[in-house]
């Protein structure tokens, strides 16, 4: 829970350096996008450690399902904001190239 809280915090805070700000959408800007991304990602991981919470009277988890479910589009979001860092890392790099840099 409190790892999940501390991608929570850090997801916001990568997307308010993007937006020089609280809050912005920036279609179409990569930076944007892998932060927006990433933050859906935390918001998946942190329902994922809400419904893994252990009942004390049964031992069950609170839902399994939505653990699960939770945990695997967490990881794909955090797998697709991967990748377009290699997309933001080839653009860079052409605009260097550009540049003559």
């Amino acid at each position: 829970m409190i790892g999940s809280a501390c991608f929570l915090v850090a997801s916001w805070l990568a997307l308010a350096e993007v937006c020089h700000g609280r809050w912005c959408v920036r279609r179409g800007d990569v930076s944007w996008s892998v932060a927006a991304i990433n933050l859906l990602g935390s918001v998946f991981f942190g329902l994922a450690a809400l419904a893994a919470f252990v009942r004390p009277a049964t031992g069950d988890l609170l839902s399994a399902s939505i653990a699960n479910g939770g945990t695997f589009l967490g990881a794909l979001c955090f797998f697709w904001g991967a990748r377009l860092l290699l997309v933001e890392l080839a653009s860079a790099a052409d605009t260097a190239a550009t540049r003559g840099g």
